[in-house]
Formats: structure tokens, C-alpha cells, sequence
């Protein structure tokens, strides 16, 4: 919950001078925390077939990870953030989050990320606060107090036991340096962030920076749009720094503190509409694979050519594998480039394959399979069939002494290099 009233002025410093000195080396740990998590990415799996990729962001004071999901398509200039959970004992959103990951549809329009919960050892353990005591809305660097006796002193429903710590400085918190290392990273156009039990779009501070989209999450969710403040002013807030600080359009939204789980489910909907995406099957987001000539170009030979490409990675090149049966012939990564099919589908880099291989006299039935790299539900697969020639050799004709030799049609040769053996593959 939050929230905050209109803010005073702007003033250069947001956090007293003592906290100065430590303020460094948390900045310091926020970035390598970033940077770190950058190489930590998986593909979809069954069980979220609309994820493109996902990283560990960081991990809480408990040691566990914090993760965020890429939903949508990475190329979109459209960066988006759905935060599910800052306080623990506010679980409305991780439901909403999980239900977007597992929905089985994937998303396109935008690139969105998906952060379930930010604070895993609050969510664990049903309590407003990480696993130190501290409200990690209260521990962003955005007009930062330290304040341990504060947060909650009005009546129900703000009053919450424990979580009234902003810590001992801003972003003293792990969770708070994950988080803000990764959002000052990507720089998302929209977040939205949500929390129990106000029952309303906020409509106070950084959330009236931008009405249209505010009230388009509020219609989406079916949220009343009203002021949600703190009992004087709010200090520390994440979308207070996001307002102040970044270029960000930054939304709160409450849900009740009763909510049907049918309710929840759907609203992740709302949310990725008001973002400007749209849903579509999740196999529409399997690999495009592509057969153009599958020939025999001489005798004992086989080839096959084409290209393929991911479209949650325009710019990676894909393993591509050709099989015959149960045998693996051979495989290698697209290394061909076509500037008409890069233009085509907005790609960069090389994603054309040519495989050209020893194979036995007659017909084969070749299948090319290419790996999936982002959302969608498979692997890509595409089979056709090849009739392989027979390699000839010339035969001398019997002739009449002082007659000249001459030829006729050749006689088979022996048998082509089994079909394992590839020859070249230059994809």
C-alpha cells in the first residue's frame, strides 16, 4: 500500500548528507547485481510458453532470487514492467503475475516484464516487510526519511504489524538495489505496481503524470481511480523516485482486500491492454523455418538450404539440425545472410543455413529442426524428400581391332559414404 500527497517543491537533495557515504558502494552493488543477472536467461518452458526469457535480478536479504520474466517481443520500443508484489502480505498480485506467465498465450506490442514479487521472504512469510524489518517502499532514494516509528499510525486498514523500517539509508535493502538496478537498465515507458487493500488506481503524485494510461489500468481492472496518500507526505516510494527521477509513467493500483482468484486471473489482461499489447497463441511465437531447394546437386550427394529465425531473437542465429530417421546427419548454427529476408522479417545478422552431405543412392526423407530461443512451444520441424543419384563411371565398348573405342551409358558406381558423414554444413 502507499501512498502520497502532492508533493513540495523539488529540491536537489532527497536524502539527508549522512546518508552520503553510504550511498556509494549500495549504487555500486545495484550495478553489478545488474549486470550480473544479464547473462542469467532461459527460453520458454511448457509450463510458460508465452516467456521469451527470464534472469535473476537479484536475491533477498534471505538469499532467495528475485526474477523477472520477458513477455512480448524484446524488438517493441515499448518497455513495460508489471511489479506483483512489494509488501508480502499483499498476494493479489503475484496471482495476477502468475496467471499472466502461465496463461499459455504470449504477447506482442510490447516488451513486457513480468516481476511476480520483489520481496520473496516477505511473500513466504506473510509479512509486510523483507526479511530484515524494512518496507521497501519506503527505502527508495525519492525524499528518503529514516523513519522506524511512522509508517502506520492511523487507523484499519493501514495499520499492519512489523514493516515500518525504511532502513538505515535509501536502497539499504538488496531487494530495493535489485530493483532499481534493473529499472534504471531497461527504462521502461510504463510500470505498474500492485498492492492491497485500497481498493483504487492511485491518483496521487507520479500516477497523474500520464491520466490516459492511469485510467485505462483503472478501467482494465475495474479500480475506482481516487488519491491514495500517506497520513502526511510519503517518503522513500519506488514510483515517487520513478516520478522524480526517470521518465517512467508509474501506476499504483490496490486491489481490495478480498478478491476472487476468477478476478485475478483476467486482470492481467487489463493491464497488458492499457500497456498497448495484445495476446496471440503461444505457437505463433515457435521458430519460422524455411526449406528453399532440397536437391541432389550430383551423385551420392544430398543438399538443403533455407533459412530461420526466431522473432523474440532477430538478431541470434539459430542451431538448425538435420535428421534421418533416429540419426542425427548434421548441425551448426544459420551463418547466411539475406538482406531480403532480414528486410523482410526486421532481423539482423545471418540466418541462412546450407547443408550439403554424402548420401546413398535413393530416397531420403530429410527433416530440419530449429531450436527454440524465445516464447512459443516448440521446436520448429520441417521434412522433405530427396531422391539421391547414383554416382556412374564410364564403361569401355569391345571393338574390332584398329576401330576407335568409344563410350555408352555408365554402369552404376558403388555406393555413396553413408549419410552420417555430412560433407560440408556451411548454415
Amino acid at each position: 500500500m502507499r501512498r502520497r500527497q502532492a508533493r513540495p517543491g523539488r529540491f536537489a537533495r532527497r536524502w539527508p548528507a549522512t546518508a552520503g557515504a553510504v550511498m556509494a558502494p549500495l549504487l555500486g552493488a545495484a550495478l553489478l547485481v545488474a549486470a550480473g543477472a544479464a547473462a542469467q536467461s532461459a527460453a520458454a518452458t511448457p509450463a510458460r510458453p508465452g516467456v521469451v526469457s527470464s534472469r535473476v535480478i537479484g536475491h533477498s536479504a534471505g538469499g532467495r532470487a528475485i526474477t523477472a520474466y520477458e513477455m512480448g517481443d524484446p524488438a517493441s520500443p515499448i518497455k513495460a514492467v508489471l511489479l506483483g508484489q512489494m509488501h508480502g502480505d499483499e498476494h493479489a498480485g503475484v496471482t495476477v503475475a502468475n496467471a499472466l506467465l502461465t496463461g499459455g498465450r504470449a504477447i506482442t506490442g510490447i516488451d513486457l516484464w513480468v516481476i511476480p514479487t520483489m520481496n520473496p521472504d516477505g511473500n513466504a512469510a506473510n509479512t509486510r516487510a523483507n526479511a530484515r524489518g524494512v518496507d521497501l517502499n519506503r527505502n527508495w532514494p525519492d525524499y528518503w526519511v529514516r523513519d522506524q516509528t511512522r509508517c502506520y499510525t492511523g487507523p484499519d486498514p493501514l495499520i499492519r504489524a512489523g514493516g515500518c523500517d525504511s532502513g538505515s539509508a535509501p536502497l539499504s535493502e538488496p531487494e530495493t538495489r535489485a530493483m532499481y538496478a534493473f529499472l534504471k537498465k531497461l527504462k521502461p515507458r510504463y510500470l505498474v505496481s500492485l498492492h492491497q487493500p485500497l481498493n483504487a488506481v492511485d491518483s496521487a503524485g507520479g500516477d497523474a503524470r500520464n491520466h490516459a494510461f492511469r485510467d485505462r489500468v483503472a478501467r482494465g481492472l475495474g479500480l475506482p481511480v481516487k488519491p491514495l496518500v500517506c497520513w502526511s507526505f510519503c517518503h522513500g516510494s519506488m514510483t515517487g523516485w520513478l516520478a522524480d527521477h526517470t521518465a517512467t509513467i508509474a501506476v499504483t493500483a490496490e486491489f481490495p482486500a478480498a478478491v476472487s482468484a476468477t478476478r485475478l486471473r483476467s486482470a492481467g489482461a487489463g493491464i497488458v491492454t492499457a500497456m498497448g499489447g495484445r495476446f496471440v497463441t503461444a505457437r505463433s511465437r515457435d521458430p519460422v523455418l524455411k526449406v528453399a531447394h532440397a536437391t541432389s546437386p550430383a551423385p551420392g550427394v544430398a543438399s538443403l538450404d533455407g533459412y530461420a529465425y526466431d522473432l523474440d531473437a532477430r538478431s541470434t542465429a539459430l542451431t538448425v539440425t538435420v535428421v534421418e530417421g533416429g540419426a542425427r546427419i548434421a548441425s551448426a548454427k544459420t551463418s547466411v545472410t539475406s538482406a531480403a529476408v532480414n528486410r523482410a522479417a526486421r532481423l539482423a545478422g545471418r540466418h541462412g543455413y546450407r547443408f550439403t552431405f554424402a548420401a546413398k543412392p535413393g530416397r531420403h526423407r530429410y527433416c530440419l529442426i530449429a531450436r527454440n530461443v524465445g516464447a512459443g512451444v516448440a521446436d520448429t520441424k520441417v521434412c522433405r524428400t530427396v531422391t539421391v543419384a547414383a554416382a556412374t563411371v564410364a564403361a569401355p565398348v569391345a571393338t574390332a581391332p584398329g576401330v576407335a573405342a568409344s563410350t555408352q551409358v555408365g554402369r552404376p558406381a558403388a555406393a555413396a559414404p553413408a549419410a552420417s558423414a555430412p560433407v560440408s554444413a556451411s548454415p
